[in-house]
Parts: C-alpha cells; sequence; structure tokens
C-alpha cells in the first residue's frame, strides 16, 4: 500500500474477479449474514467528485441507522481533499451534508450520528477499542473516474471485504442495468489507519491545551468526559465523532501566523465555560455547550 502515499488520486486499481470474491467470502465468513452489498449509482459518485474543485477523491464512511440492526448499514461518500501523503482525518465539509450509499443526503449532525453508531455498535459486539474500529476505505479521484467510465458502468455493487493484510476493506463489482454484473472488479483502496483521538496535530482543543497554557490535567478530565459519557450511546459519540472531523478542517484553516490568536480568543470565549463544566462533573450540560460550539465552529469552517 506504499504506493498510493505518492499520489491520493490514484488510490484504487482494478483485480480479478476471482481476487474480489475471495475477498468478499473472507468478509462473510467473519461477518455471517449482516448486510455487505451497497449499490452505489455512478452520478452519486461523480457529485462527490465534483462538489468543488479541489476533490482528490472519496473516503467511503461506514454507517448505521440501527444500533440493535445488525442489517442497518450504510455507506457514506466523504470528498477528500489531500493529494499526497498519509490519508489524514482532513476532509472537505458541505454544509449541506453528505450522500450516502442510495443518493440521499443527510445532514452534518445525521450522518455523524449513523458514523457513531457503527462505531458504538462495533465497540459493543466485535470487543473493539474506539481507536481500532474502521471507519472509511478511501478511493482516488482519477481511480473512480476509471471505475464509473467503464462502458455501460449504471453503478457499482460496493461489498465489504477483508483484503491480504486482514484490514476491512470494499471492493467494488461494476453493475449495467438492471443490476448486471459486468464481471469488472476493483480494491485496493486506502484503510483506515485509527488512532483516533492521538495527534495534537488534529486536535483543536489538544493544540490549545499544548500551545498555550501546557497543562495535561484538563485533558485528562476531557478525556474522562469523553470515554465515560460521551462514549455511553451513539447519539453522544455523534459529538465527538464531528468534533474530530471540524478539528483538522479548523487547524489547517487558521494555520499562519494569526492562528496562535485565534485560538486564544475562542479559548477564552468558549472553551473557559466548557472545562470548568468538566471540572464540576456537569456533564448534561458540558454536552449541551459543546454541541453549541461544534455548531458554531461547523458554520465557520464548513468548506462549501
Amino acid at each position: 500500500m506504499e504506493n498510493y502515499k505518492k499520489n491520493l488520486q490514484k488510490v484504487g486499481q482494478f483485480i480479478s474477479r476471482n481476487e474480489g470474491e475471495f475477498m468478499i467470502k473472507e468478509y462473510r465468513k467473519k461477518g455471517g449474514a449482516e448486510k455487505n452489498r451497497f449499490f452505489i449509482h455512478k452520478d452519486c459518485i461523480r457529485k462527490t467528485l465534483e462538489c468543488c474543485e479541489n476533490v482528490s477523491g472519496i473516503k467511503f464512511m461506514f454507517g448505521m441507522t440501527d444500533l440493535k440492526d445488525s442489517d442497518s448499514k450504510s455507506l457514506f461518500l466523504f470528498p477528500y481533499n489531500q493529494f499526497e501523503g498519509k490519508i489524514s482525518r482532513d476532509s472537505i465539509i458541505p454544509k449541506n451534508g453528505y450522500l450516502n450509499h442510495s443518493g440521499l443526503r443527510f445532514s452534518i449532525a445525521e450522518t455523524m450520528e449513523q458514523v457513531a453508531c457503527h462505531i458504538k455498535y462495533r465497540m459493543d459486539n466485535d470487543r473493539m477499542g474506539y481507536k481500532e474500529v474502521p471507519r472509511y476505505v478511501f478511493f482516488g479521484k482519477d481511480s473512480l473516474n476509471d471505475l464509473i467510465s467503464t462502458d455501460n458502468c449504471e453503478g457499482v455493487n460496493g461489498y465489504l471485504a477483508i483484503n491480504g493484510n486482514s484490514e476491512e476493506t470494499i471492493v467494488f463489482e461494476v453493475v449495467g442495468k438492471n443490476n448486471k454484473s459486468l464481471d469488472i472488479f476493483f480494491d485496493y483502496g486506502g484503510v483506515d489507519p485509527g488512532d483516533y483521538g492521538n495527534d495534537p496535530g488534529e486536535c483543536i482543543y489538544s493544540l490549545m491545551v499544548d500551545s498555550l497554557y501546557g497543562s495535561e490535567d484538563i485533558l485528562r478530565l476531557s478525556r474522562n468526559f469523553r470515554d465515560k459519557y460521551l462514549f455511553e450511546s451513539e447519539k453522544r459519540m455523534a459529538f465527538s465523532e464531528l468534533y474530530y472531523l471540524i478539528s483538522p478542517v479548523v487547524i489547517r484553516k487558521t494555520a499562519g501566523d494569526t492562528q496562535k490568536q485565534i485560538m486564544e480568543e475562542f479559548y477564552e470565549l468558549k472553551i473557559k465555560a466548557l472545562e470548568k463544566l468538566i471540572m464540576n462533573g456537569e456533564y448534561s450540560n458540558a454536552m449541551e455547550v459543546l454541541k453549541n460550539v461544534l455548531g458554531e465552529l461547523t458554520e465557520t469552517y464548513a468548506d462549501i
């Protein structure tokens, strides 16, 4: 997988039917009868790739609508805007939300609630740690355009699969009218590297504390609020996922000489009140403040 780091637009490649079916069967051995096929119309992929000028590819994010129904899985199409290097958490954030595999558009909050439902399900049922749960598979713009430009292509069936590195991935099967297979398969996407919550360079709060105040005590209390309160339900966890979605975007958009001043002002105006509630154990009130802070950040820094 090292080659994709040089040009993210070219991530993904055509594979044989045998290779694709083998990876799909490996997932079925693990996942049983759970839903593992998603039809995505080519126009849904094209709309995401063309949503703005600087799209390098799509993160196909795993979601779930019902924590009690293992067949309620979904895929969301997140446009991505970095063209080389390691795939990071930084993504394009459209103010009008994201398309799912069926072409339905969900608000940012609704999308993150389904993403959180997937994470919570995997943590509870597969005994995975928060940082271990796969969130997405990435495919580059050039590769996806090659895929949907196939003769007679109407769309793709996306199958959950296990690759040769025992990583969860997505295998695409090109289909024509009436979902007829065109015997063309596609994989070698960039799988989610994990490591959520560890990189201060992608966490706005860690950046504030590390660069402005240098205190680890409040960071520990905040992580306890996240782990012990937000992670108790998928609806609360959605705010944690929204935070990790917006944080790297804020850091990217405020980069430069004025970043420290922006961080200081935001900390004084918004974050201090949140910290006080967390330190006093007023978690329900803290969540309301967090909701408002994230809403303000999303409105200010969303890309399109």
